[in-house]
């Protein structure tokens, strides 16, 4: 078999290949519940993904093939090179308009194809709201933040539309409500707690120095610089008991009593109970930010891509994209708060 031949002979099986998976991706298709709507399932399909990793495996074995070509013996001629290499390119273009094409296809409608995820992504509405924040903290109806130069802020009226904004005294990098309580740490990693989120009335505690804190009415937890983690559910007012957990964290978020985190690599951790260090690696997104309400996770990846588990939160997570892009995150009893890179505020039910 001569080269030009063999060309011929490879493009049609690539091709041949290529329409079998479009047509299984396209015939798929499930649905699912967030809350008490029916939605299409925003997660991303399994023939889409064993699409993706197909033309992956094909892309592969093309660029072996090129290397075999500029290795033969004789050496193709200059015009024989110039024609394989068209036709390579022609079939990857294929490849890449049909992965596009596959994914897109396979997506329910009310969701959008993203390329960068390879993901289905739902639209909650996010909506925007007046402010500007670097973090947020939503709890029960109440939102907490802080914006770049350390601001306070607290509102509990229209949060989803045009909250009351109302700005306390003080200076923190990270704030977090719970039974309309706030605990929160300063640009130093001093800890501070406030009985009340209406009040300035906030009281040093002692502790390690902390870049990061969550906390869940009873029991506060936080990582420091290095990543160390720690929890406190005594004196939480006055002077905590914190005692280290093992392992190393970049987030850590406390719903329920059971805690979610991700470490410095994305990877994502569950633990059943705030007071062991059994954390459990469960499977999702690289993430750089989580947080947790007890039953349900949402957070972000370095680009800001949005995710939300529902299902086996503890080991096999259900993890949904959300159409947009945040880069901080709270949710509560369905409602999700965060803000954008910009400090752009935005609202949305799940």
């Amino acid at each position: 078999m001569d080269l030009e031949t063999f060309i011929v002979f490879i493009s049609i099986a690539i091709i041949i290949t290529v329409i079998v998976i479009f047509s299984r991706t396209k015939n798929s298709g499930l649905k699912m519940k967030m809350g008490n709507i029916p939605y299409p399932l925003r997660i991303t399909s399994t023939s889409c993904n064993n699409s993706a990793s197909t033309v992956k495996s094909i892309q592969n074995q093309i660029n072996t093939m090129q290397t075999t070509v500029k290795t033969m013996n004789p050496i193709p001629t200059s015009n024989v090179l110039s024609n394989f290499n068209t036709g390579i390119q022609n079939v990857q273009n294929l490849i890449n308009s049909y992965s596009t094409i596959a994914c897109s296809s396979y997506c329910p409608y009310g969701t959008s194809y993203n390329s960068s995820t390879n993901m289905c992504a739902i639209n909650i509405g996010l909506i925007q709201i007046s402010g500007n924040m670097k973090q947020v903290s939503i709890n029960n109806g109440i939102v907490v933040g802080v914006n770049s130069a350390g601001d306070i802020y607290y509102a509990d009226t229209n949060i989803n539309s045009t909250p009351n904004w109302t700005q306390l005294s003080g200076a923190l990098t990270c704030v977090s409500v719970s039974n309309r309580q706030l605990y929160g740490v300063n640009s130093s990693g001093a800890i501070y707690y406030n009985a009340s989120y209406k009040t300035s009335n906030w009281v040093q505690v002692s502790g390690p120095l902390l870049v990061q804190v969550d906390f869940n009415g009873s029991v506060v937890v936080g990582v420091n610089s290095v990543g160390d983690i720690y929890y406190a559910d005594t004196n939480i007012n006055s002077a905590p008991n914190w005692t280290q957990l093992s392992g190393a964290l970049t987030c850590v978020s406390v719903g329920n009593g059971q805690l979610y985190g991700v470490n410095s690599s994305g990877t994502i951790y569950y633990n059943a109970s705030y007071k062991t260090s059994n954390w459990v690696q469960v499977s999702g997104p690289i993430l750089v930010k989580v947080n947790f309400d007890g039953s349900e996770a949402c957070g972000v990846d370095s680009s800001g891509n949005i995710y939300y588990s529902t299902g086996n939160v503890k080991t096999n997570p259900n993890w949904i994209q959300i159409q947009g892009t945040l880069a901080n995150v709270s949710i509560s009893n369905g409602q999700l708060y965060g803000v954008n890179s910009a400090g752009n505020i935005f609202y949305g039910f799940l």
